[in-house]
């Protein structure tokens, strides 16, 4: 393996008032100590970019470093390795950023791009010292690197009073380059947002030490404790609640692995509710757990009363607890000190029956969400059962890890503790979407652009012979559109408005892309007969959607499909898979959005030009461009 790294740290900002940092160097070195050792990256393999201000850590004598954290720097330094022809589908490249970051329109959030601001960004010239994140993606998406994972530890609200838009990347076509790396990237907050002091970075790296859950124990692993990109980013997402961390990557990968015996023991306290007029007279509590180094599991008991402390070592554990007429279990991941409480049940285990393997049982999860991603792997990250809404089925006796996503992105970890005698059982209750909980039925767990289009009688129609046949509706009125057939010819279109705050735009048939205008900006969406598009102005960003004329009164199908496209923006591209997964008949997902309806079909990315691919909005792979000047592959 041929693992690089490129790390940035900028705390020095001359040319910008008040705007100089101080920590952002001394993270940017801390996070070169983990590369060089935990992380397996070769010393002469790390780039390090550095530009310090007076309050920064000092450079220990001896450290190598390339640069300043200058855009130019940056860029060259992309461009190479980007271009490395000596690495492959086994190799990993790092970029870590610390510095400022903003938007690129303060004034219209949803329109702004992330832009990463290097040492010399000034009000005079603001885009010869930024680089939009768009770009970097573009750029690293042509690398032969297998995995591409990024760690950016930047404001996203950096002051800065007026629209401007960053230099851009050199861009060379990937024609060649056999399939993108996969790319995971983890930012310290959500757009608009800002970090505190360096807690990201400090978080970041406690994780990747193993700290708490971001680790887990994986008895078949020869170093069992792993630090994964999923719980690495779990933890995160829960120690760092204030900044809202952003999370964006499909599949899963090992950052770091330990031995066992390298953490110590954690205190686990059980506590029992009892059943009702039960003395709880003859109570003992046990807590089991695997030990790759013992044939039988440890099993540690305790007598009543309840609660009991056990010393036991990081990992998954079982708790039961009985009297002699009732019985209770549960699961919990024990990486620090913990509680758990066992309710107990005059119901005690079954005698397996002869539907199904001794040793297993049935397995359910349930939510109220139709649309929850759910997904049920084990210690090792091997996924079981994946399904939306609610899955079911018989797992072997143990101990596994169910995830939900919910409607917002947001990520719920369980245990779920299947019993040979009993099963096991996940019950959640979700947030609805914005705007979900005033609405009935299925609507109630979708988006206020999907609830539009399904609850206006005008995109449902077939459109008429003669008639306008691309429709998109607009959740504000400052903008103008125009039509762009195959051969370059633009049309002025109409806009009309439907009702409060939506507008719609209804084009030719020979209409190929859709341009919408937002003062000076420019979205272009490629057009297809039978669909009806949605851009809504969101506080997060820019949201467009598709729908599939001939299923908006399909009020189930329209939950899925819209689903799928909200959690791909947010990121959440596993899950994105999960949920069109379990409605094959209407839509499929395979890196981008493909429809079982000719319409959808032609939104994949072989519609877009190869020279527009890089530029597909971020989290939306529906040929949606935004703020760039016409390709001439366009044409």
């Amino acid at each position: 393996m041929a693992h690089h790294a490129l790390v940035v740290g900028c705390d020095a900002y001359p040319s910008m008032s008040n705007a100089d940092l101080a920590g952002a160097v001394g993270d940017a070195l801390a996070v070169q100590d983990w590369l060089v050792g935990p992380g397996g990256v070769p010393a002469g393999n790390v780039v390090l970019l550095a530009s310090p201000a007076a309050h920064s850590a000092s450079v220990a004598a001896g450290t190598r470093v390339t640069g300043e954290a200058s855009r130019l720097a940056f860029a060259r330094e992309v461009g190479r390795l980007a271009g490395l022809t000596d690495v492959g589908h086994a190799d990993r490249l790092y970029v870590y950023f610390a510095g400022h970051g903003c938007g690129t329109d303060p004034v219209n959030a949803a329109l702004s791009d992330d832009a990463l601001v290097f040492s010399g960004f000034s009000e005079d010239d603001p885009s010869a010292h930024a680089i939009a994140l768009r770009d970097l993606l573009a750029q690293l998406d042509q690398a032969r690197f297998g995995e591409v994972v990024m760690f950016l530890d930047a404001c996203r609200d950096f002051p800065y009073g007026r629209p401007f838009r960053p230099g851009g990347l050199r861009f060379d076509s990937a024609a060649g380059r056999g399939v993108p790396p996969r790319l995971y990237r983890l930012q310290s907050t959500l757009p608009g947002r800002r970090t505190y002091g360096g807690a990201f970075t400090a978080a970041l790296l406690a994780g990747l030490a193993g700290a708490g859950a971001a680790k887990e124990f994986d008895e078949r692993a020869d170093r069992p404790y792993v630090v994964r990109w999923s719980t690495l980013t779990a933890y995160l997402e829960s120690e760092m609640r204030n900044q809202e961390p952003f999370v964006s990557g499909r599949g899963d990968l090992v950052l770091a692995d330990f031995a066992d015996g390298t953490f110590g023991e954690v205190e686990l306290t059980v506590s029992v509710a009892p059943v009702a007029g039960d003395s709880g007279d003859g109570l003992e509590m046990a807590v089991t757990y695997r030990d790759p180094s013992s044939f039988e599991e440890p099993r540690l008991k305790r007598p009543g009363p309840a609660p009991a402390r056990f010393r036991v070592p990081p990992r998954r554990h079982r708790v039961t607890a009985r009297t002699p007429s009732t019985w209770g279990h549960s699961a919990v991941d024990a990486y620090a000190d913990t509680a758990v409480a066992v309710t107990l049940s005059r119901t005690l285990p079954d005698v397996v029956s002869g539907d199904r393997d001794p040793g297993s049982a049935p397995a359910v999860i349930t939510t109220d969400d139709p649309a929850a991603a759910i997904m049920v792997t084990t210690p090792g990250g091997g996924t079981l059962m994946r399904g939306a809404g609610s899955v079911a089925g018989t797992l072997a006796d143990g101990l596994y890890t169910v995830t939900v996503t919910d409607a917002l992105g947001w990520r719920h970890r369980e245990v779920l503790d299947v019993h040979e005698g009993s099963g096991g059982e996940v019950t959640l209750d979700l947030p609805n979407p914005p705007g979900g909980a005033e609405r009935d039925g299925p609507l109630r767990w979708v988006g206020p652009a999907a609830a539009f289009v399904s609850s206006t009688p005008l995109f449902a129609r077939p459109t008429e012979p003669g008639r306008p046949g691309r429709f998109v509706c607009v959740a504000t009125d400052r903008f103008r559109a125009t039509g762009r057939t195959a051969g370059g010819a633009l049309t002025e279109l109409r806009v009309e408005s439907v009702a409060d705050r939506w507008w719609w735009v209804a084009a030719p048939p020979e209409a190929q892309w859709l341009e919408v205008r937002f003062g000076d900006h420019r979205l272009e969406l490629p057009a297809a007969p039978g669909l009806r598009a949605t851009i809504e102005l969101a506080a997060t960003g820019l949201l467009v959607m598709y729908f599939d004329r001939a299923h908006l009164e399909d009020q189930a199908s329209l939950v899925f499909v819209e689903r799928a496209q909200r959690l791909m923006s947010a990121g959440r591209l596993d899950a994105a898979d999960v949920v069109l997964g379990a409605d094959r008949r209407r839509t499929a997902l395979d890196g981008v959005l493909l429809g079982a309806h000719t319409p959808l079909r032609r939104l994949g990315r072989t519609a877009v030009a190869p020279g527009n691919r890089p530029y597909l909005l971020p989290g939306n792979q529906w040929g949606v461009l935004l703020d760039r000047p016409p390709h001439p592959d366009d044409r």
